[in-house]
């Protein structure tokens, strides 16, 4: 692009021609740009203005496509539409300024089709290679200042036009305008090339597949939900920069990248198919919902202390293993998990007692270093069958024990008698 440039500053559009040939990939917006430029210059307009309307589609936001197209189509005497790119130009540019040379001339040649009316200003050079230092020209315009513009050059410069024609060109315009706004593309769907797309740039660096449920830290790293979370189990620090991640800590609810989903499913649908699939057998594997209307089940058990039916029972969860049996507890077992009692410690191994207690989360609170403070009550209590381990913490087969009703006459009996005491 440097070659292309220095060839059009020395008159040779030729030569950049075959420059930019040389470079061409359909794709490839800035190279379609400087080829339209430069056919323009060799008067192909029709050739120049298929390469512009291409740019517009490859890159729906890019204000200098548009300009490169409205200067195309006011030298094929389009001026309206050619009106219609410059304010395209200028809405997304934010700065009106940097297109109202091309668009006042313009403007006099479309309200003056039968004479060519010459401006007495200095023509200007295409707005990106200019430096605006100015205060005047760094301001920020909008719609109020595009109709200024109006008032003051073109308008001005014409005692006598079709009013009808300005209004209907002013109204297409903010239309046009007012549809970028709301919309946040204009013109074209851009063009994909699914071909070109490699599936290693959608992958996580952690577990090296396909992302799932990405999720983008503050210092720009993307990586799986989960394996963001148990690499932040043992380090509260970005995996590739050590940036602190104290405030992603401190949330439950990781938002997901909206933008990279999309783009998953839309340019690799089978590579993210087979995650989703992977990533549903993962969570069947790590164990089902813990239901407690049941005689017997898995349970994830936290070895600390002993619990009670309908007894409070707040926890303190700091341990890396617990703060992952605590994500999938509240991920999948429907907020339940087992606490029992340690009751001895054989080689370093804690063991924990025959009988426990399944609690229900009531309330979970994030700390900013990664541990969590949990509210949870008794529901039954069960007795462990097996044991067994999945990722560092303890899991069991077990039997709920069913308890036996306590005869009416002994409650009212026992309440007599704590009345008594009181």
């Amino acid at each position: 692009m440097l070659l292309f440039g220095h060839l059009l500053r020395h008159n040779l559009p030729t030569s950049a021609y075959d420059c930019c040939s040389l470079y061409l990939r359909s794709e490839d917006h800035l190279v379609l740009e400087a080829r339209a430029e430069v056919l323009q210059k060799l008067s192909r307009y029709e050739e120049a203005h298929r390469d512009a309307e291409l740019v517009t589609r490859l890159r729906p936001l890019w204000p200098k496509g548009y300009y490169r197209k409205g200067v195309i189509l006011s030298s094929l005497g389009q001026y309206e539409e050619a009106l219609l790119s410059f304010s395209v130009c200028a809405a997304l540019e934010n700065n009106a300024d940097r297109v109202k040379n091309d668009f006042v001339k313009t403007l006099q040649k479309f309200l003056s089709p039968s004479k060519v009316v010459t401006s007495k200003r200095t023509p200007l050079a295409p707005w990106w290679l200019n430096n605006y230092n100015s205060q005047e020209s760094t301001q920020k315009c909008g719609e109020d200042e595009i109709i200024d513009i109006f008032n003051k050059t073109a308008i001005s410069n014409f005692p006598s036009f079709e009013n009808k024609k300005l209004q209907l060109l002013l109204e297409k315009i903010f239309q046009e305008v007012e549809r970028i706004k709301k919309g946040g593309i204009c013109g074209h769907a851009p063009i994909l090339v699914c071909d070109r797309v490699d599936p290693e740039d959608f992958e996580c660096v952690l577990c090296c597949r396909t992302l799932w449920k990405p999720v983008t830290t503050p210092c720009g790293h993307t990586y799986c939900s989960l394996c963001l979370d148990r690499c932040l189990d043992y380090s509260p620090n970005c995996p590739l920069c050590m940036t602190s991640l104290s405030q992603y800590l401190c949330t439950s609810e990781k938002l997901v990248t909206e933008f990279l989903i999309t783009a998953l499913n839309t340019t690799l649908p089978e590579e993210y198919t087979s995650r989703l699939n992977s990533h549903l057998l993962e969570t069947v594997c790590n164990g089902s919902i813990v239901r407690c209307d049941v005689d017997e089940g898995t349970v994830p058990v936290f070895v600390c202390t002993t619990g009670f039916p309908a007894v409070s029972c707040p926890l303190f969860v700091f341990e890396p293993r617990y703060r992952l049996m605590i994500r999938r507890a509240v991920e999948s077992n429907g907020g339940r998990f087992g606490i029992a009692a340690c009751v001895q410690q054989i080689n370093g191994i804690k063991r924990y007692a025959e009988y426990g207690t399944l609690l229900q989360i009531k309330d979970w609170v994030l700390m900013n270093d990664g541990c969590s403070i949990l509210s949870t009550v008794g529901m039954r209590r069960f007795k462990v069958m097996s044991r067994d381990e999945r990722d560092g913490y303890d899991t069991s087969q077990v039997q709920y024990i069913v308890d036996d009703p306590i005869p009416q006459q002994s409650l009212q009996g026992n309440a007599k008698n704590i009345f008594g005491y009181l």
